[in-house]
């Protein structure tokens, strides 16, 4: 039996170093981490991938680039990389920490986005017209997710033929198994345990300074556990590694943020709440303005006063603007709150609860109170 277990032993090994090999496929690797926020060849969210592993390198930074993958947050704060400092300001966003990979795996996804496969042109048939192209598609290469599928199904089988041998010297014990007396009683069909006091039938001859051992058999519920993990592991493998049937855990997240931002983009569009500082108009319906003075005497006139007059906050009724009168400053004003005390309100409303307020601001008629601030609007 121990032959038996050297020769799985050497088979899990061989598939794990399979599996390293496919953990380093540069393509899949950018798919699954990077294609989300990067291009190869031009900018999206975060800057192209091409040729970016060069000016880590030209930079005197080449190994930092692991660590800025790594954790980016804590190479930027450190101070030491002056490539950390140019990407951070060149990205909206933050990137992600990705410290799940590896230094092959890194060294993969660059290899793939320096070097990516050739696009396939298709030259228009030349000559008579009419002429219907050849529709077959050309074969493709194998890919490693396909080769180790593969594999793993002929590992698979040797494994089964393994335990087919050692059925088979089962079925040769047969007649000493048929003298056991196992305990039936209960759950012994699934232990196949044997009664005390008859534990002489298994009792094997070799004896070590007294010490004796007994030859029991593995329970047939873990044996067929242990079958159905190798049957699922297949499968598993099959439908998410090499078919793709099911996506892995890190691309349903993609899938999962896509969609989410799909949905609330089409509940924004369905509630008219896409607006901007860039896109707001002052509102001029009546029942908007009311719905904008509501807003104010429940959140504003503590500060502004009721009619807008100013007492700690500025006069919003005059002409004088400490950070622009236009619809979008007033926007953003509210939105985002200003640094001389004025507090951020876009947790509490919507951009929508947001526009009626700075439309009934824009909609006061002017009161003396609280001098000037600010420039003045023409």
């Amino acid at each position: 039996m121990k032959k038996y277990n050297k020769g799985i032993l050497v088979l899990s090994v061989f598939l794990s170093a399979l599996f390293t090999v496919n953990a380093q496929d540069g393509a899949k690797l950018f798919k699954q981490n990077c294609a989300a926020c990067h291009k190869i060849d031009k900018k999206s969210i975060g800057p192209k991938l091409e040729g970016a592993k060069a000016k880590w390198e030209e930079a005197g930074e080449a190994e930092m680039l692991y660590e800025w993958i790594a954790n980016p947050n804590d190479l930027y704060e450190s101070g030491k990389s002056k490539m950390a400092v140019a990407v951070w300001d060149f990205s909206p966003a933050a990137m992600s920490p990705m410290a799940h990979l590896s230094k092959e795996e890194v060294d993969a996804i660059f290899d793939y986005v320096d070097n990516p496969p050739a696009p396939v042109v298709v030259e228009e048939p030349k000559g008579e017209e009419n002429v219907v192209a050849d529709s077959t598609p050309a074969p493709t290469p194998m890919s490693n997710g396909t080769l180790v599928f593969l594999l793993s199904i002929i590992g698979f089988l040797i494994i089964a033929l393994l335990v087919i041998v050692n059925g088979v010297k089962a079925l040769k014990n047969q007649g000493r198994e048929n003298q056991i007396e196992y305990d039936e009683e209960g759950f012994g069909f699934l232990t196949k345990s044997v009664a005390i006091e008859n534990e002489d039938s298994i009792l094997l001859d070799h004896d070590y300074d007294g010490i004796k051992e007994l030859d029991n058999v593995l329970p047939p519920w873990w044996v067929w556990m242990f079958y159905g993990t190798i049957i699922f592991s297949v499968i598993y493998w099959g439908m998410y590694q090499t078919f793709k049937v099911w996506p892995l855990q890190e691309e349903a997240y993609v899938m999962e943020m896509a969609q989410s931002e799909k949905d609330v983009y089409e509940y924004k569009k369905a509630n008219n709440l896409l607006i901007s500082a860039e896109t707001v108009t002052f509102l001029t319906e009546e029942s908007e303005i009311a719905a904008g003075k509501e807003l104010y005497d429940g959140t504003c006139k503590v500060c502004h006063m009721a009619d807008g007059e100013g007492s700690v906050g500025p006069n919003l009724t005059d002409k004088y603007w400490l950070y622009g009168g236009t619809a979008g400053d007033i926007f953003t004003s509210i939105s985002e709150g200003r640094p001389n005390g004025m507090p951020e309100h876009k947790s509490k409303f919507n951009e929508k609860q947001i526009q009626q307020l700075a439309s009934f601001i824009h909609s006061l008629d002017f009161k003396e109170g609280k001098a000037p601030e600010g420039d003045l609007m023409k």
